[in-house]
């Protein structure tokens, strides 16, 4: 078991934000490896700063917009166009399509590289489900929200 307490103070002027969360190994690493060497699996997540997974998404006819009490924010038209992210750190652009009337798809890259695909689907029940990709690992997160 191993478990990581987090603060995140990486957008300026910004609260800090900080959680915790608990993996379990999986699959030992190689013979004469670290200890934290192999894979883990995700197991809880607790103590979470609510601005830390607060979102509002906004869309209308040609652009999505997004913005988090992080102070992350993007207003994307939905043809595809990349626009910066305000606020990340990283520098990060995103592009976004719509895939339906009720799912969009986002593409954030970094230097080029795709770093991450998440996609917003808002069921007929008022949930939002965001599915989030990353072609780096191959890792999938899946989070359910109720819709505000």
């Amino acid at each position: 078991m191993l478990t990581i307490n987090w603060t995140d103070t990486s957008v300026a002027n910004a609260k800090p934000n900080s959680g915790s969360f608990q993996e379990t190994r999986v699959a030992a690493g190689p013979a004469g490896s670290h200890a934290l060497s192999g894979s883990w699996a995700a197991t809880k997540i607790a103590d979470v700063s609510p601005e830390e997974i607060t979102l509002t998404l906004k869309a209308d006819a040609d652009m999505l917009h997004m913005s988090a009490p992080t102070g992350v924010s993007y207003d994307a038209k939905l043809d595809g166009t990349p626009t910066p992210i305000k606020g990340d750190p990283a520098g990060a652009s995103v592009s976004v399509k719509r895939l339906s009337g009720t799912a969009y798809q986002e593409t954030d890259t970094v230097g080029g590289k795709v770093i991450k695909v998440n996609t917003f689907t808002l069921g007929s029940d008022g949930k939002l489900t965001i599915v989030s990709e990353s072609p780096r690992d191959g890792s999938k997160t899946t989070w359910i929200s109720n819709r505000l």
